[in-house]
């Protein structure tokens, strides 16, 4: 487990490099030589040198470096770190439930990057934003700034869980500015407020972060209550494992009012031999995207408490939608979802996740609801919303 103290050296780094960046970069701002410098430093600490770059149809570039040169590697807990290449044989054995809806082929083409290597999206100068005198790169904004809303679902008690696993029907919700992000997701919790850890996972639009207004795959995690947290690989920690499938990749085809529904399959899942937290792509959880080691956490190092699964949005009125804009009574082909869901009650058994064990979360029941129930699907929770200027907020 990783102690308070090397834990607060890394936080405490990352802090006063992007804190030393400066006014500039956003909004036209001019900044010094010096700043410029430091920007050009901090990104080269996230473009590490590539064996290969690939082009996507989108014009994202993903450089294929070399699986032990990664960014999660110059973690001080990760020293030595032998990377998980599997997940235990007990997860490759578990069968999902068949779904009925279509799940787009998001991976990099022709295989992906070479072996040896991993997939790392590039960072472009122009991608590090600044707040006023406070960079905010790779993390999630001050909610003193704005406030920040939630469709979502949790369990009732806290108890002993070791991951879960859903399908997120993904759509294409509208945000008004640049700051505002809109997702859906699953995540993981333990620890008491105000130093929770959390590991989330799902999909997102937020333009401010990846430069345009598509759906994609994020994830993110801390270590305490959100104080110092990263979208991705904006900081050390997440270890990428999978040679076609990143954080940060675009997802496409997406579903449309009344169409196709398009979705994922994500599970995040404590491994039984390791300790890590899995992240694992696909209904039978073949492709293991990349994992957290368990040194990164205190109260995560060997189980969750809570679980939980819905929408949440950010940033100034008016509210961005959430889902596919639509309030969740809209129903199937209309309105958001997660389904399929599943959890964790000791390492290496799932099971269905009853809705009786669950209680929901609204914020603003004017912008966004939610619904929970079970159907041939498992259980599910439609949520969502069209957003706007709330009248009434929870």
């Amino acid at each position: 487990m990783a102690s308070n103290t090397d834990l607060s050296k890394l936080v405490i780094w990352m802090v006063f490099l992007l804190h030393s960046l400066g006014n500039g970069l956003a909004g036209g701002r001019n900044i010094t030589t010096e700043q410029s410098l430091q920007v050009k430093a901090y990104r080269k600490f996230l473009n590490r040198p590539a064996i290969k770059s690939i082009k996507t149809t989108n014009r994202d570039i993903f450089d294929c470096v070399d699986i032990y040169k990664q960014p999660a590697l110059d973690h001080p807990q990760l020293k030595n770190h032998t990377i998980q290449m599997r997940p235990s044989t007990y997860l490759m054995e578990t069968k999902n439930k068949t779904s009925t809806f279509e799940v787009p082929n998001i991976g990099l083409k022709n295989g992906g990057c070479p072996f040896g290597t991993v997939p790392i999206p590039r960072t472009q100068i122009k991608d590090i934003p600044m707040a006023g005198s406070h960079p905010r790169f790779g993390q999630k904004d001050d909610e003193r700034n704005f406030p920040h809303h939630w469709a979502a679902m949790g369990m009732k008690e806290r108890q002993s869980l070791y991951g879960t696993a859903a399908f997120l029907n993904v759509w294409k919700p509208k945000v008004q500015h640049d700051i505002q992000f809109t997702l859906s997701q699953i995540w993981v919790t333990a620890g008491p407020y105000p130093d929770e850890n959390y590991i989330e996972a799902g999909w997102h639009v937020y333009p401010k972060l990846n430069g345009d207004y598509e759906p994609r795959i994020f994830i993110l995690w801390t270590v305490d209550g959100y104080r110092s947290h990263c979208y991705n690989f904006q900081c050390q920690g997440f270890v990428q494992v999978s040679r076609k499938i990143s954080p940060g990749i675009r997802i496409a085809p997406v579903t449309t009012y009344g169409g196709t529904q398009y979705g994922i399959s994500l599970s995040i899942v404590k491994d039984m031999r390791s300790g890590n937290w899995l992240l694992l792509w696909g209904e039978d959880q073949s492709e293991l995207i990349g994992y957290w080691p368990k040194q990164l956490f205190n109260h995560l190092a060997d189980k969750a408490e809570d679980i939980q699964w819905g929408g949440e949005t950010y940033g100034p009125l008016p509210f961005p939608e959430m889902g596919s804009g639509h309030f969740p009574e809209e129903g199937a082909g209309k309105a958001c979802f997660i389904n399929n869901i599943r959890v964790y009650n000791n390492p290496g058994t799932k099971r269905d996740l009853d809705p009786s064990e669950t209680h929901t979360k609204t914020t603003a029941p004017d912008c966004y609801r939610s619904i929970v129930g079970r159907s041939e699907e498992g259980t599910y929770i439609y949520f969502g919303g069209p957003g706007g200027n709330c009248a009434r907020q929870a």
